[in-house]
């Protein structure tokens, strides 16, 4: 009787026997000689030397920092234990570690998990002599660190969530100290890109390629339809989106279409197959044939990194896949005093071949259903369903890395999702896209979700570009300043109103007639003064650059003030540098100074010292910013958001000067004595120094000349 149930029964009686060994042995995790930081050099990556380390509930060892004198900090960290694992990474900013002293590891009672709350992927200082520190946790393949400020004590903790023990040199951080926050961060990924750890796993954002389909309008199924899509009103508003005015030419079918089963003893639906239920009788073809070259151009598939929310099930029809997958019992907690959930299921085994495998049956599916990309959801939560494996950071990397090498030999663009870990950050070695908030939603919290993105911009910025998730344009609490924010942000747009409710008028400064963006140069990241206050007590700001030596900040109203009043000053102007490549530093003041230009207000000035403004609650403005060069500042179309990237300046004279646009229109430009002209179109003066050249609209790669009078 028993060998009849043996089969079913072992994944339960393995997983008990080791987890209660966990348990009895359980003492503390080796506290090692603190490392100073105030001893340290400049910029550098501090590792270690292990024999046998043995983990205990995941983690092989922690060691105490000693931080130097700080005036203020910001930490962003997450816990990696759920299933929405890599979904809320968090910037806590703090003046003193007392901040932490209630975030204690005691308060988790399944000691499993308590080296899974609270984990630290970036740290930034700003210490009392000036300077800042930047610390960035490293992964490798076989071992992950972060920084802990639990229990207001500062340590970095290094993991492999697995059973065996490990033995080799461990990177534990890379560290950098620099005049600005910036230079810190980027040195920082500087050490680790290339160090012997990290450097075939990861490289500098502008090293990868950013899928062309991305540089358009694109829409998503999921927040008109959820789960409750189906063959006919997934085809009715592809044909709706094909006629209407807003030209969205990329469109992601979401979740909803899995074949899968939930099982009675699961709490998550489980892979049946890579095909799809029978909502979608005919297939895909039907759906992708709608795919035209001028207007619905690119559609891509969602895909779960584990097949399904909870893996795959046992009841599989894959038997191609028979010999790469394991049974497995998996378990999550997502507070520290909730109760520790159960999934019984398959999930990939823990070597390459069977990676490999596994997401070349995924994306070979998506291709030949007609889709060119995928979106890949719930990556940290697949990296956590391995805890308690032989080394589940070793496991996520095998995972990650045969998701990206398929999808990269295949031509197949990956937007990664919920893969907010490092563990999942630092496994990214061909894709440049990775969802930067939780899902963003009708209510008012998507105030916090626009900072968690541009926060994480901050940290990653300079290997990937973060993706601000689709929105609703329609939505009169939170259109305004969502769309400010992807004005700037240098990454993907799209929507999810249902075609009928697109706000065009709220659109259209974002694109060009054809759906292109027009995207800034590099990730907006926050000004310096942001980087560590309270966006619900203050203007919150960000920057980007754009053409020229040009930028667009967007500063927004997230307190609960009915208005508030922001500044622009010409220190703000060097931080356009932040997120640049190659980097080579801050960005100097303009010989002949600065202009700004204040969008909402129709109005520029010449920037002597600062420019005040009002930002009303719940509301985002933009402005940009030109350097002033033989007299002229160019600011770029009127009617577009960012008029920096609408431009290309081809002479400079003193006497005229040659631009092209990339789409004709009202144009805005400056000139600090004399007043333009040109054969082109009506010249209008706007005041202190500025003009409106009248274009008429749409018109590609316009040649055009101003000359004084």
């Amino acid at each position: 009787m028993f060998k009849k149930y043996y089969p079913i029964l072992l994944p339960f009686l393995v997983g008990f026997v080791f987890f209660s060994c966990l348990e009895k042995a359980r003492s503390k995790v080796i506290d090692m000689q603190p490392i100073d930081l105030t001893l340290l050099s400049e910029t550098g990556i501090i590792t270690k030397q292990l024999k046998n380390a043995t983990p205990l509930n995941g983690c092989i060892r922690k060691y105490r920092l000693q931080l130097p004198e700080f005036e203020k900090g910001v930490i962003n960290e997450a816990n990696i234990s759920g299933w929405v694992s890599g979904y809320l990474t968090r910037p806590t900013t703090f003046t003193s570690l007392e901040r932490f002293e209630k975030q204690i590891e005691n308060t988790i009672q399944d000691k499993r998990f308590e080296h899974a709350f609270n984990c630290g992927y970036y740290l930034l200082l700003k210490l009392k002599n000036g300077e800042y520190l930047s610390i960035l946790p490293l992964v490798s393949k076989n071992v992950m660190s972060y920084v802990s400020l639990n229990g207001g004590q500062s340590s970095v903790k290094l993991c492999t969530f697995g059973t065996d023990s490990f033995t080799g040199e461990a990177p534990l951080f890379a560290y950098s100290y620099a005049k600005d926050p910036y230079t810190a961060t980027q040195k920082c990924w500087e050490q680790a890109i290339n160090s012997k750890f990290c450097k075939d796993n990861i490289q500098w954002r502008s090293k990868k390629e950013y899928p062309e389909l991305y540089n358009y309008l694109g829409w998503c199924t999921w927040e008109s339809f959820g789960g409750d899509i189906t063959e006919e009103n997934v085809s009715q508003s592809i044909k709706e989106i094909k006629e209407n005015p807003v030209p969205v030419r990329w469109v992601i079918i979401d979740d909803g279409y899995l074949d899968v089963e939930v099982p009675k003893n699961g709490w998550k639906n489980q892979l049946l197959s890579f095909g799809v239920n029978n909502k979608f009788p005919n297939g895909w073809r039907p759906i992708t044939a709608l795919k035209n070259e001028n207007t619905v151009k690119w559609m891509g598939i969602w895909r779960n990194m584990s097949g399904g929310m909870g893996g795959v099930s046992r009841n599989h029809t894959m038997a191609n896949l028979k010999e790469h997958l394991m049974p497995w019992t998996a378990y999550r907690l997502e507070r520290p005093g909730g109760n520790v959930e159960i999934e019984t299921n398959m999930i990939i085994r823990p070597d390459y071949k069977s990676s490999e495998a596994f997401y070349n049956e995924m994306i070979r599916n998506s291709i030949n259903g007609g889709f060119d990309f995928v979106k890949v959801d719930f990556q940290t939560y697949n990296f956590w369903m391995n805890y308690g494996s032989k080394n589940g950071v070793n496991a996520a990397h095998q995972n990650n890395k045969a998701l990206e090498t398929v999808c990269y030999e295949n031509n197949v663009a990956l937007l990664n999702c919920i893969s907010q870990s490092n563990v999942n950050v630092f496994n990214t070695k061909y894709s440049v896209i990775s969802r930067a908030s939780v899902d963003v939603k009708l209510d008012n919290d998507n105030m916090f979700r626009t900072v968690q993105s541009f926060t994480n911009n901050m940290w990653w910025g300079d290997i990937l570009v973060a993706d601000l998730d689709m929105y609703h344009t329609s939505n009169q609490k939170t259109a305004q300043y969502l769309t400010i924010a992807r004005a700037v942000s240098g990454g993907p747009i799209y929507i999810s109103d249902r075609p009928i409710h697109f706000n065009k008028k709220l659109i259209d400064p974002l694109i060009f007639k054809d759906g292109k963006i027009i995207r800034t140069l590099a990730p907006a990241v926050p000004l310096a003064d942001n980087l560590f206050t309270n966006y619900k007590t203050s203007c919150y700001r960000v920057i980007a650059p754009t053409r020229h030596k040009s930028c667009a900040i967007a500063a927004f109203n997230f307190t609960s003030k009915e208005s508030i009043e922001g500044t622009i000053s010409k220190k703000d102007y060097q931080f356009a540098a932040a997120k640049e490549q190659p980097y080579e530093g801050l960005w100097q003041l303009p010989h002949e100074g600065l202009v700004v230009y204040d969008w909402e207000a129709r109005r520029g000035v010449r920037l002597n010292d600062s420019y005040k403004f009002l930002v009303n609650n719940m509301k985002g403005r933009i402005f940009n910013l030109s350097p002033i060069e033989n007299g002229w500042a160019v600011i770029g179309l009127m009617n577009k958001y960012v008029g920096g990237c609408t431009y290309t300046i081809k002479e400079n004279t003193k006497n005229y000067l040659k631009i092209i646009l990339d789409e004709s229109g009202p144009l805005i430009v400056y000139h600090n004595s004399k007043t333009p002209s040109t054969k082109f179109g009506e010249v209008t003066s706007l005041g202190n120094g500025f003009f409106k050249v009248d274009l008429k609209e749409g018109d590609k790669n316009l040649n055009l000349q101003l000359q004084l009078n």
